[in-house]
């Protein structure tokens, strides 16, 4: 018995040494184990998990959908894919977490519970929800904006076009996106209004205006003022991109 006790403990000591949280549960998803990490996570001392489940602490309307993953992996076998869900901590705040899973099997092969490993991810679901909210705002003004708008990544390949630059060059942005913007609006001829930028990378080197001959789509030539500007990323130290108004001259 001694020895039984003496190696949970070791067992214990090793996933409390983990940075990150752990569970094991039962076939029911009744908690057995927790470690050190899982019991900051939830704000809570692991005498009171113990005989909880994992359910107890998620945000509700996640609870049908993880029970129901939860059992099919017990009935079935099947090897559980990581999830992600959000989970109320004791002071009331809440996080994002994916659990990663691994059934439990007994001396027989059969499935006794499993196992569940939280990442916190709360900081990368809300850097992606406030990119997608940014760009949605970006979207919602460049449909506003009368000027043609063309924004490039570096290397002149077309990743944002508004509708006044559809209506512009007779690309819709769905076939010029991906494409080098040479490709569908060919320039012809730009002429800066600062001379000095005669040899200047068109907004790669830095802001540059002049008037410019262009082919659209139809091969119809047209001459437009084009203004444009690099977008410099202060992070990496380098532009990533340019943003182009092309007006209609």
């Amino acid at each position: 018995m001694q020895q039984v006790i003496e190696s949970a403990n070791t067992i214990q000591s090793l996933i409390d040494e983990l940075p990150v949280g752990y569970m094991e549960v039962d076939r029911d998803g009744r908690i057995l184990r927790v470690n050190s990490a899982c019991c900051r996570m939830q704000g809570m001392i692991s005498e009171k998990m113990l005989g909880q489940t994992p359910w107890d602490y998620m945000a509700l309307d996640e609870v049908e959908r993880s029970l129901g993953s939860f059992r099919t992996v017990i009935e079935s076998g099947a090897e559980p894919v990581p999830v992600q869900r959000t989970i109320y901590t004791a002071n009331g705040e809440y996080k994002t977490y994916e659990i990663h899973r691994g059934v439990m099997r007994d001396a027989d092969g059969c499935i006794s519970g499993m196992r569940l490993v939280y990442f916190d991810v709360t900081d990368t679901k809300e850097a992606h929800e406030e990119a997608h909210t940014t760009r949605l705002w970006l979207e919602s003004v460049l449909v506003a904006l009368d000027e043609a708008v063309i924004v490039t990544d570096a290397l002149g390949f077309v990743r944002l076009m508004n509708p006044a630059a559809e209506a512009l060059t007779g690309w819709k942005a769905t076939e010029l996106r991906g494409r080098s913007i040479q490709s569908g609006c060919p320039i012809l001829k730009f002429t800066p209004l600062d001379q000095h930028q005669a040899h200047v990378r068109m907004g790669l080197d830095g802001p540059c205006k002049g008037q410019a001959r262009i082919l659209n789509r139809y091969r119809e030539e047209l001459t437009v003022f084009i203004n444009a500007s690099p977008i410099f990323d202060p992070e990496q130290g380098y532009t990533t991109g340019v943003v182009q108004l092309w007006r209609a001259a």
